[in-house]
């Protein structure tokens, strides 16, 4: 199953795609870079993936949840 998300706000730099699921990694003054690197992370467990796709600077974002349709466990089974 994936769920897509996608906004038109101001893009995310090339050079942050690598990072942007980083434990830590901002671009906010305030913020922590707990965010996606959890949503990352619980994706994973679940079997799945978070994804990003942003052409850059003013051309928005589109976030993919991936998940499968059945546990890992029970895909072998």
């Amino acid at each position: 199953m994936q769920i897509s998300i996608a906004d038109n706000g101001i893009g995310i730099q090339p050079e942050h795609m690598t990072r942007i699921f980083s434990h830590g990694f901002t671009t906010k003054k305030d913020g922590h870079g707990f965010g996606l690197h959890s949503g990352a992370l619980a994706a994973r467990e679940m079997g799945g993936a978070l994804r990003v796709e942003s052409a850059g600077p003013g051309s928005g974002a589109i976030f993919t949840l991936e998940l499968p349709l059945r546990s890992p466990e029970t895909v072998d089974a």
